[in-house]
C-alpha cells in the first residue's frame, strides 16, 4: 500500500491535522488494502457520513 503524503498535504493546506492516520483513512481507496483490514480504507467514514447525512 502506498503512504499518503501527510505532511505534503498540511503544507499545501497550511494546516496541521491532530490526528494523521484519519486523514489517511479518509484518503485510501479499499482497492488499495484489499485483503487487509477494512477499516484502512475510507469505508467506514464513508458509511458513517451517510448514516449522518441521513438522520
Amino acid at each position: 500500500m502506498k503512504r499518503v503524503d501527510i505532511a505534503g498535504i498540511e503544507r499545501v493546506l497550511g494546516y496541521r491535522f491532530y490526528d494523521r492516520t484519519l486523514v489517511e483513512t479518509a484518503l485510501t481507496h479499499p482497492s488499495a488494502v484489499e485483503g487487509m483490514p477494512r477499516k484502512l480504507s475510507y469505508e467506514r467514514l464513508e458509511f458513517l457520513g451517510d448514516s449522518i447525512l441521513g438522520a
